[in-house]
């Protein structure tokens, strides 16, 4: 145990380390930008990366078919499928249905039983 605290480095060694290595970062470029507190922010798109500017399959088959022909072609919306999602919390619970609706398991049930 003391053997392996004298050979540890002292606080003052690993501070001093740890400002070379510091020293040893690369440094900001100048389009960085500061808040008041402190922190650094980029001046990159608030969205993150920036993203490209693609246009769908469909247009580009649209736009070159109509440079190259005469005639304009002209797509319909009915092929694409619109997704509809299905939420849990528009479904009823067992204690928002009505007890008058047909329940058949307790029907047969009764009438199974003597």
């Amino acid at each position: 145990d003391e053997a392996a605290r004298k050979a540890a480095p002292s606080k003052q060694e690993r501070v001093k380390r740890a400002l070379e290595q510091l020293a040893a970062e690369p440094k900001l470029d100048d389009n960085f930008a500061f808040n008041r507190d402190g922190a650094g922010k980029s001046n990159a798109p608030a969205g993150g990366l920036e993203k490209s500017k693609r246009t769908p399959i469909k247009e580009k088959k649209s736009a070159a078919s109509s440079s190259s022909s005469s005639t304009p072609v002209v797509s319909t919306d009915s092929q694409t499928k619109k997704k509809v999602i299905f939420s849990p919390a528009d479904d009823l619970d067992e204690d928002e249905k009505s007890m008058a609706r047909p329940n058949q398991p307790l029907l047969f049930l009764l009438f199974a039983t003597p």
